[in-house]
């Protein structure tokens, strides 16, 4: 048994069902401690009403919470700290960011003394924690260090200084474990001076696939003739929703994330009898709905730059509406993603074209072995 700790954006009872809770999950599961760091927690989320990031999660994080799972546990921390809002970043020298990240009003040692202590592994998501590294490198020269990434700061980050943490975890790690094999050859050509394949692992995203391929009870706002369904921690674009929504009438679209209301989506779900909102549901109920729905769409802005990130692959949220059977309908992702049997665009007249075609064609054919992918392979590979 070993005493692993991953260091990450998100909180425990985060609405998300991502790869970094799966693989922390299945630790605890395994036999485990594990501890679920949840890092930069900065003092002043106290004036934020975010799901992840408010005053609430600052005062019960401080104290720890602990979370049964199956006959394990996971132990939700965080250690406040003086860490600048990322929009500003880029007017201040990097030094002031990687101090502010790593200085708070509260004793690290007291914090590492209590919740640390013993950790054999350390397990690193690609965010504030990457700042974090080198003091844990530092304290814990024994333990393991395992960047997994979930989106390649370089490329993706909206921190300005992200590529300069990158560069350092992949010289830190013992590991570096990737979700797609899009992002590889990125990492190759972006730091060749620190490049190294031996320490590069492409092991998917961390998905209970089995799940998927259940039968479960039809929600109600899914007991219609056709439905399209967008479930994901990312704002979509109602715009785009709203537009598709006009021109097909005869479709329900359902909007599932955990994003308060924009002016947006109260006038795209004012305005349209077929547009239902749903402000986040737990991981556990993910599977009824991706089941029950008829498409998943993925509508993301096309100000979002993600369409022509190299980097970017399949994600979790595309192996669940595959394990399931279901077509997917994007906009705003990598063209390139058709090759695994994706309905992909850049426009709103092909994303609509693609959700009608969806709907002609029935049930999709993939170009993916999705054994591998499933969460139990990945985890014996770790």
């Amino acid at each position: 048994m070993s005493k692993i700790c991953f260091v990450t954006y998100h909180n425990w009872s985060t609405k998300r069902h991502g790869g970094f809770h799966q693989f922390a999950r299945y630790c605890a599961e395994t036999g485990n401690d594990v501890i679920f760091f949840s890092f930069s927690r900065p003092y002043h989320i106290r004036l934020m009403h975010d799901e992840r990031l408010n005053k609430n999660v600052l005062k019960e994080l401080t104290a720890g919470k602990e979370y049964k799972v199956g006959k394990g546990k996971v132990i939700n921390v965080t250690w406040p700290t003086l860490a600048i809002p990322v929009r500003f970043r880029r007017f201040m020298p990097y030094w002031l960011v990687e101090w502010a990240v790593t200085k708070s009003f509260t004793s690290f040692t007291k914090f590492k003394e209590k919740w640390l202590e013993g950790t054999d592994c350390f397990v690193f998501e690609s965010c504030d924690a990457l700042l974090l590294a080198p003091k844990i490198k530092l304290l814990f020269p024994d333990a393991r260090l395992i960047y997994r990434l979930s989106d390649p700061m370089w490329e993706l980050s909206a921190d300005f200084h992200a590529g300069k943490e990158e560069k350092r975890m992949i010289e830190l790690a013992d590991k570096i474990l990737t979700v797609n094999e899009e992002s590889i050859e990125g990492y190759m050509k972006t730091f060749p001076d620190v490049y190294d394949k031996e320490k590069f692992i492409c092991i998917f995203n961390g998905v209970d696939l089995a799940a998927y391929k259940k039968n479960y009870p039809k929600p109600d706002l899914l007991r219609h003739q056709k439905t399209a369904c967008y479930i994901g921690g990312s704002q979509p674009d109602w715009n785009l929703i709203e537009t598709a929504a006009r021109a097909l009438p005869d479709i329900r679209f359902v909007v599932i994330t955990p994003y308060q209301k924009s002016e947006e989506c109260k006038k795209a779900t004012d305005i349209m009898g077929n547009i239902y909102y749903i402000p986040g549901i737990y991981p556990e109920e993910v599977p009824q709905w991706i089941t029950n729905c008829d498409i998943v769409i993925q509508p993301y802005p096309k100000s979002s730059g993600l369409l022509d990130k190299v980097s970017l692959g399949l994600t979790a949220q595309n192996y669940k509406a595959m394990a399931a059977g279901k077509p997917i309908v994007t906009h705003g992702l990598p063209l390139g993603l058709k090759k695994y049997g994706l309905f992909t665009s850049d426009n709103a007249d092909d994303f609509i074209k693609g959700i009608k075609e969806a709907f002609d064609k029935g049930k999709p054919t993939y170009n993916l072995d999705l054994g591998s992918r499933n969460l139990s392979e990945i985890g014996k590979r770790v």
